[in-house]
Order: C-alpha cells, then structure tokens, then sequence
C-alpha cells in the first residue's frame, strides 16, 4: 500500500510524521514540510509505519546525506537535514515534550550547537557476527551493516576496525553468535581521550580467553596512541555489552582526559560523556546555574569518575559524590588525588540510600542515567530542602515526568539549556535549574 503524505513535524526518535485519514503515519528519514510518497510497512490500531518510496516536493531542510551508510546503518538519525535546523528540530522535541508530559511553564532555549558536528565521539562500540562481520546494527535489527569509516568517530576508529577484521580472521578466532550463544569475541570498544590523545581497547569476549594473534601487533599500529588493551568478559546471553569481568592485556586499563584543565582517569568500565568538548559546554553550565559563593555543601549524585565535582570544587566548601559503579568510584578518588582535592570525597551506593546519610544540603547535581529518577528518590532529594538543583539529562521524557513530580513537591524548573552533544542523531542534552517555589 502506497499513499501520499505531507510530514508535519519530527518527533523523539527521529522519525517523521504525517497524518493519513486520522491516522498517524511515522516516516524514517523524513523532513518536515516535505510531500512523499510512503509505502507502508506496519499497520497499527492506532498508527502506521511507512518508508519512503518517492520524494514528491522535498523540505527546504534536506541535505544529501555524506555518509554511504546512513540510510541502512542505525548510528545517525539526521544527516538528511542541515545541521541548523537539526538544533531547531531537538529544542521542538524537548520543548514538546516538556510541555506535553511535564507541563512545565519554563521554555528551553536554542540548543548550544556542538564545535565538531562530525568526528566528534570519543567512545565507539563495535558489535561482530559470524563469519566476519564488524560495524554497527541496522536500525531497528541486529543485523550488521559493514562499514568502512564513520563519520562520527575519530578516523583512527576505522583504522584499528580494519585491524581487527583482518587479525580475528588469520588468527582463526571464533566471533559471537548471538542466536546460538557460541563463538568468542563480541564486541570491539574503542575510547579515545580527546585532549590527550590516549586510546584504549576493550575487546569484548564470551570466554575467558582470547588468541593473542587477534591483538599483539595492534599496538604498533601507524597514528594511534593505543595505552592500553583490555579484555572484557561477558559470558551469559544477554543485549548488555560488557561482563562484569575486565583484564588488562597489554599497557594499562585506562586513558586519561583533560577537562577544563582537570585531569581524569577513565577506566575501560567507566562512563563517561561521548562528547569531550560539550563536556566542559556542561559543567560551565553547572557553574552557572549554582553560582556558587564559595560556603555550600554539594550532593552529586550519579557522579560517574567525578568530571562535575572536580570541576566544581575550586568553588564550593565540600562536595559529596556518589555512584553505584565500583569502577567509575575508584577512578573519581584516583581522580581526586590527580588534581590535588581535599574537598570531594566518594562514595560507591545506590543514591536512595546514600540520603539517609544527610540532614539538608545546599546544592545538589543529578546526572541519572536515560531511564531518569525514582519517585523515591525525588522525595528524599526535597526532603534534604537544597537552595538548588541541576538535572542533566539525556532524555528529555524521562526529564519532564521527574520535573512533574518535583513540581507537585513545591520545587520548579526556572531555567533549561539544551546542549547539542549528539549531532546528526535525535539526541539531546538537556540542563535543567530548579529551585524552591516562591
């Protein structure tokens, strides 16, 4: 069944959207403004999903895309549309909904373009399939698509990719089967540290070896800066990429990375922000909504390896960190010993029972994970009567169901930055300021 169709808006996920006789059609790789012809694909109760079969008027907003690989591979959502107009699609998604799930009356500004709108990740991961395959999931699938470069990573990414698809084959190793649970090597992650220039390996496996061959000359490779290469054992059948087990091959576990002339250790386990230079367009932003006089007592909660807190010390009398990860704890005190701070210290909990720790405090960070905040844990954060908070979120749903329930406990979002990580996705950073009702 084919129909044609005029795409009003995209919404969070990136797809666009039309309407066909009362019913909503969702379009991948659409643009607003746009007539298509749309063959569909999947009939819903409620919605159908089509794909484009011709572009009858084009939006002003489209671009030919740079990439080979952008219509089959799932990475990137928006290559098709001019990247200002990407930043003004993100601030209606967020705004939306804000608005929509939140109800929340605070508009969030224009989205603070990103310095690199390419080559911009400092984290890949590259999922394998028999017999050798190496490169990202087709959207919506895990089947591979194969790709030669991204334009998303650093260029070495692509270099060490090849490595690998050559090195695992004349080694004879064996790669993850997903659908049979066999084989070895399941993924390949690569971290690079943006103003150090450090990259580190993780090869993912299902067993507790790996063949050496796949791995001893990687280090001599031309233009890298390889520190270090580590296994990561993940052995049940699972969508979660890495084992709770690491083991350090060659060099160290670690890279380092600079931040707003901090220095941090990054462990192969640990999180930390995709994005180097937004990263510090972030913590300015944390300083600027706290305001700090030099007195307060700071809760970072989801801390991660203590990028905020870090940055944050020099200006506050005592900040308290806490994190579920063992890993990413052991690095922030690493960290702390590294920039020379007394004031940090951290801890390794969940955060709803790290509360009950305090009585009030004055300003609290949180940095949740995409699946946001509990309702037990946004009423224990107002118990404690903080002068301030700043949410930074992934997401802005999750965002705005969290702000509707700090709302109905007397607190209210008064400001909201839109930081653009994440260009050429539907991806957005959003940084909420929120304050005690007046």
């Amino acid at each position: 069944m084919a129909i044609e169709l005029v795409i009003d808006k995209i919404v969070y996920g990136g797809d666009g959207i039309g309407n066909y006789n009362g019913v909503k059609v969702f379009v991948p790789y659409s643009a607003p403004q746009e007539r298509l012809l749309v063959s569909i694909q999947v009939k819903k109760k409620d919605y159908y999903i089509g794909r484009i079969k011709e572009i009858l008027e084009p939006s002003p907003f489209r671009v030919q895309p740079p990439c080979p690989y952008f219509f089959t591979c799932g990475g990137c959502h928006f290559q098709h549309l001019q990247y200002d107009y990407q930043l003004v699609v993100k601030k209606l998604i967020a705004n939306e909904a804000l608005q929509r799930i939140g109800k929340v009356s605070c508009l969030a500004s224009n989205p603070k373009p990103a310095p690199r709108q390419w080559h911009y990740r400092n984290k890949t991961q590259f999922p394998l399939s028999p017999p050798h395959k190496i490169g990202y999931f087709q959207r919506k699938t895990h089947q591979i698509v194969e790709t030669e470069k991204c334009l998303l990573h650093p260029t070495i990414f692509d270099s060490i990719r090849r490595f690998f698809k050559n090195s695992i084959k004349e080694a004879s190793e064996t790669i993850y089967d997903e659908n049979r649970h066999e084989g070895n090597i399941r993924h390949i992650i690569l971290r690079q540290g943006f103003n150090t220039d450090e990259c580190l390996v993780i090869i993912v496996t299902k067993e507790e070896r790996v063949k050496q061959a796949v791995y001893q000359e990687l280090i001599h490779l031309d233009g890298t800066n390889i520190v270090g290469i580590v296994q990561n054992i993940n052995p049940i059948k699972t969508n979660r990429v890495l084992g709770d087990k690491f083991r350090t091959l060659v060099g160290r576990g670690f890279y380092y990375e600079k931040i707003l002339d901090k220095k941090f250790k990054i462990a192969a386990g640990s999180f930390f922000q995709v994005n180097t230079a937004q990263t510090e367009t972030l913590a300015q932003m944390v300083l600027k909504f706290f305001q700090p006089q030099g007195s307060e007592e700071v809760l970072d909660l989801f801390s991660g390896v203590g990028t905020f807190a870090i940055i944050l010390a020099d200006f506050v009398k005592k900040i308290t960190g806490v994190e579920i990860n063992p890993i990413a704890v052991a690095d922030a005190r690493e960290n702390l010993e590294l920039n020379s701070i007394k004031n940090v210290e951290f801890f390794c909990q969940n955060a709803e029972s790290a509360l009950a720790k305090f009585n009030q405090i004055d300003l609290v960070i949180l940095d949740p994970p995409r699946k946001g905040l509990t309702s037990e844990l946004i009423r224990s954060i107002v118990g404690l009567k903080p002068r301030r908070l700043c949410y930074i979120s992934c997401n802005p749903t999750t965002l705005a169901r969290d702000l509707a329930q700090f709302d109905q406990l007397g607190y209210e979002a008064t400001e909201i930055e839109l930081v653009d990580l994440f260009p050429q996705t539907y991806h957005i950073e959003t940084v909420a300021k929120i304050m005690p009702k007046q």
